[in-house]
């Protein structure tokens, strides 16, 4: 795999649609319980994505959009926001990590249009909450000055948020 297991995830983090994502599943694997190793479960995910991809899972979705760089890296967004939906509800441990990723690659390659979807719907969730013009206009221009002063920080940079307490 080499360096191609670095390029979904290096697009992972740097695109401003999936890094709100990203920084949801860096901050589960900081969990005290539930932690897990983010790059190696990223390095896994890439070697699922392109399995399926080899053995053709992706092939109409690819020619559907006539693109395939595109397509893996969003399925490997996808897989790895399924992976962080069990791992979070289902509350899994490095323990389970292995069945996790085994039941992970199934699933991949059974119902990548499914991993898809469950994508797309979680993009149009956080978009779906009204915004006043104001806190718009307040979003446009931080992303205005985010994007004219880019800066690269390791995930390892990135403070997670203190957690919410369960009911």
């Amino acid at each position: 795999m080499g360096m191609l297991a670095l390029l979904p995830a290096l697009n992972f983090l740097t695109d401003n649609k999936t890094l709100p994502l990203a920084r949801e599943i860096y901050r589960l694997s900081l969990h005290e319980t539930q932690n897990f190793p983010f790059f190696v479960m990223s390095i896994n995910i890439t070697r699922i994505a392109l399995q399926a991809m080899r053995e053709g899972c992706l092939n109409r979705e690819c020619n559907k959009r006539k693109q395939v760089l595109p397509i893996l890296n969003i399925f490997y967004v996808g897989l790895f926001y399924y992976l962080f939906q069990i791992w979070k509800q289902q509350h899994k441990t490095i323990r389970d990590s292995g069945f996790v990723i085994k039941d992970l690659e199934q699933f991949a390659k059974k119902h990548p249009k499914q991993i898809l979807h469950n994508l797309n719907l979680y993009f149009a969730e956080k978009k779906s909450p009204k915004q006043s013009p104001s806190n718009s206009t307040h979003r446009k221009q931080a992303a205005t000055s985010h994007n004219t002063n880019l800066t690269f920080a390791s995930v390892c940079e990135m403070k997670p948020k203190a957690e919410e307490p369960s009911l």
